[in-house]
């Protein structure tokens, strides 16, 4: 799964009590920075409305014994070029907001 199939949860599990439900993001930042983005925009959103309107809670029912927070965890192919940085610090504070938490962890090779 990756960040251009918005209607699909790509991992989630529990770490340390938290439900995380992780994005793969394998695009790179060289180009296309403003499509990437608006991509990593539409899949934060669906996992939004995935938390919001309950659905994890029908989808993983097993998940309602954890009292952590919930976590959308960006896992990343490459390092965050300055724009992305931008969008990262804008975007987890508006998920905080709401509740939630955004983190982005680059893959190690």
């Amino acid at each position: 799964m990756s960040i251009e199939n918005t209607n699909v949860i790509d991992v989630s599990g529990i770490k340390n009590s938290s439900i995380v439900l992780t994005i793969s993001d394998h695009f790179g930042w060289e180009s296309y920075i403003k499509e990437h983005l608006e991509m990593l925009q539409a899949k934060i959103n669906s996992y939004l409305a995935f938390i919001e309107s309950g659905q994890v809670w029908e989808e993983y029912p097993t998940y309602k014994a954890y009292s952590g927070s919930i976590v959308i965890l960006v896992i990343g192919k490459y390092k965050l070029c300055n724009e992305a940085k931008e969008f990262y610090s804008t975007v987890s504070s508006i998920v905080a907001e709401a509740g939630f938490q955004l983190e982005f962890e680059l893959l190690e090779d």
